[in-house]
């Protein structure tokens, strides 16, 4: 969960690039330049994800140095490795596809630091204390839980 909400700030920023260039008309104006939409979105993706990962890499060598047991004991480093990866992958064209719900970059910023903080910090702890009271909000907690997984960062948290 803690690096859930800490990855909240890198997904924020992607989505006021992706906001402020809508803003300022500067896609249109690479389009009509002849750039290929894809091009476009292909070349935004690719310099996020890069970005992303050395974020990642950080955070996965923070894991080892301060020897968090059950996130580097030995095939679990390797699954630590992989949900970090593929956390990026799945957020980064979530966040894009949010970036539509904006007209300004500074409110995507926060709404987007906001959503990705309630989901993957918050939502994911409320889940766990239903599971763990009861067998009735056991219930709950797990057919909540499941559509909740469309959301990357809830399931990354």
């Amino acid at each position: 969960m803690i690096f859930s909400i800490a990855l909240s700030f890198k997904f924020a920023s992607i989505v006021s690039f992706i906001v402020k260039e809508r803003e300022d008309r500067s896609k249109h104006q690479q389009i009509v330049s002849g750039l290929n939409i894809a091009s476009y979105w292909i070349g935004n993706y690719v310099y996020d994800f890069i970005l992303y990962i050395i974020v990642a890499a950080f955070s996965v060598i923070m894991c080892q140095v301060l020897e968090i047991d059950s996130l580097t004991d030995g095939e679990a480093y390797t699954a630590t490795c992989l949900l970090f990866f593929f956390y990026g992958l799945a957020n980064i064209p979530f966040t894009y596809i949010l970036g539509y719900l904006f007209k300004d970059y500074g409110n995507a910023q926060g709404a987007v630091y906001f959503f990705n903080f309630v989901s993957g910090g918050i939502l994911t702890l409320v889940i766990l204390i239903l599971r763990w009271i009861g067998s009735d909000s056991n219930k709950v907690g797990r057919a909540l839980a499941w559509p909740l997984r469309m959301i990357p960062s809830f399931a990354f948290g």
